[in-house]
């Protein structure tokens, strides 16, 4: 047993933490640099990052030394080194198409999507990358349907768990965090309105 959980310390310390946020704020901040708008970049990042989560999440990614173009022997290959070129290019595909979305023409989306996915290798350069199942948005998002939906009738636990695909133990979780979170929010409106 304590064996096992050294081995599982040790795993956790060599992911980098934080990463989503990361990627996020470093596609945010290239699309400015780019010349793209402040709020469209941002819709784009939190768009992309989404989609990171809903994909990626769950998984190892190993994000190669160099930008490397993927190719049919990439294809198939998710456990291995090759999953982070794969996940370079899904980054890459989804810039171009947002940014096309955005007005922006089909070339200059390319070339900006290029630079940011040359920008992300560089930054993350070798490193190995746990893509959460979910976002933190996300997640409390999720949190609020789960509550909403053990108050509207729909109280078995175990179904909530099935189809949020968590543990019964965890629906709990939530819905006690949740009412102290409401019950907390109503005390700082009544504080605030005696004032």
């Amino acid at each position: 047993m304590t064996i096992e959980w050294i081995d599982k310390t040790e795993k956790q310390k060599k992911y980098r933490p934080m990463c989503l946020e990361d990627i996020n704020f470093n596609i945010v901040r290239l699309l400015c640099l780019n010349g793209v708008v402040k709020e469209p970049a941002f819709i784009i990042g939190q768009k992309i990052t989404e989609h990171l989560a809903h994909n990626w999440g769950g998984r190892d990614v190993y994000i190669p030394r160099k930008h490397v173009q993927p190719d049919e022997t990439h294809l198939g290959l998710m456990g291995s080194k090759n999953s982070g070129i794969l996940f370079l290019e899904d980054i890459n595909i989804q810039i171009i198409d947002y940014l096309y979305l955005a007005t922006i023409d089909k070339a200059t989306a390319i070339s900006i999507a290029q630079q940011i996915t040359r920008k992300l290798t560089i930054l993350f350069n070798g490193e190995k990358l746990f893509i959460p199942m979910m976002w933190h948005e996300s997640i409390a998002k999720r949190r609020s349907m789960i509550y909403e939906e053990f108050q509207g009738g729909n109280g078995d636990m175990v179904q909530l768990g099935i189809k949020y695909n968590i543990s019964t133990r965890s629906v709990y979780r939530i819905i006690k965090e949740e009412r102290i979170r409401i019950k907390e929010d109503a005390k700082k409106r009544v504080t605030n309105h005696k004032m």
